[in-house]
């Protein structure tokens, strides 16, 4: 099962349940569970659909026969089914070429598209070169070692500062003044969002209120008033305030406020070691994902599941 995260009322996984050891909690039908359920994260996008996993997951092979498999899934295009079985092979030895052959039998047997291993202690290098032979996808599904680490960084601490952004507040625009009356002025705190206003300029490309208050702003910062004159023809689009009243009013001036916020500074301290649960290495693609201890699986690629079921396209 995908652990779940310290936030949502769940834990990591303790010592004694550590998929690297042959006793403790976590045992073979937890990581049959866990293999479906990654299964079914990789491939939710790509539709893939689990139809069975567990000691009751069966294939009908030749008439009178049937094969137990860990998982099976599938996948359609729309016009065709394409389904694959896995094996989840939770020893301490890696998976040897008679499993591979094993398992490419019962692929061809039920007459399902493919067939894949998951292994926690990996393979031979002769079941690597067989299930090439045959199109059995291989995955090392386990708890990083140290070799995995190498020199990487593991852990990261220090304090992050955001910039905290500036405030706009008691807006007021300026209508163009005619010969009968002069400019009319209209208070941008009736609008819903002031600061998402929008100047069309004659001969220059549109500008919001955000980037014409940041130009105030910066160039006099001492000041919390400012003002903005308009070319003739310039008009005010309101997109945040759909079919607003000043919605393209032809404008002559805007008045704002400006404050600029503090920093916003946050701790972090984020370690891999502790972080990453296990790592899954798909040696048929050549391809690398993290599963973290709140269940996040890292670097996923949905053409792997795709290839998987024999389908072999890329999104």
């Amino acid at each position: 099962m995908l652990p779940a995260g310290t936030g949502a009322g769940g834990s990591a996984l303790s010592a004694s349940e550590d998929p690297s050891s042959d006793c403790g909690e976590f045992g073979w039908e937890d990581y049959e569970e866990l293999v479906s359920e990654v299964v079914a994260t990789l491939g939710a996008e790509s539709g893939v659909e689990i139809e069975c996993w567990g000691r009751n997951c069966y294939v009908e092979g030749p008439p009178g026969s049937r094969h137990q498999v860990d998982v099976l899934f599938s996948l359609t295009d729309g016009m065709h089914q394409y389904r694959t079985a896995v094996s989840c092979r939770w020893r301490s030895e890696k998976v040897d070429v008679a499993h591979v052959r094993e398992w490419a039998t019962i692929v061809t047997e039920a007459r399902l598209s493919k067939g894949v291993i998951f292994s926690r202690s990996g393979f031979t290098s002769e079941a690597v070169q067989f299930a090439q032979s045959v199109s059995i996808g291989l995955v090392e599904l386990r708890n990083p070692t140290d070799e995995d680490w190498g020199d990487s960084i593991t852990r990261v601490r220090g304090e992050v500062i955001f910039d905290g952004g500036l405030s706009i507040w008691d807006v007021h625009i300026r209508g163009t003044a005619s010969k009968d009356k002069p400019g009319d002025r209209s208070s941008g705190d009736r609008l819903q969002q002031p600061q998402a206003l929008v100047f069309e300029i004659p001969g220059q490309p549109a500008r919001a209120l955000t980037e014409i208050a940041d130009r105030a702003h910066s160039t006099d910062p001492s000041h919390e008033q400012h003002g903005v004159d308009f070319p003739d023809g310039t008009v005010m689009r309101t997109p945040a305030d759909p079919g607003h009243p000043l919605d393209g009013q032809a404008v002559a001036n805007v008045s704002f406020k400006t404050r600029a916020n503090p920093p916003i500074r946050m701790e972090i301290d984020v370690n891999a070691e502790e972080r990453i649960w296990m790592i899954m290495r798909n040696l048929s693609e050549n391809r690398h994902y993290n599963v973290t201890t709140d269940g996040e699986i890292i670097g996923a690629f949905a053409v792997f599941w795709d290839r998987a079921a024999g389908l072999g396209g890329v999104r």
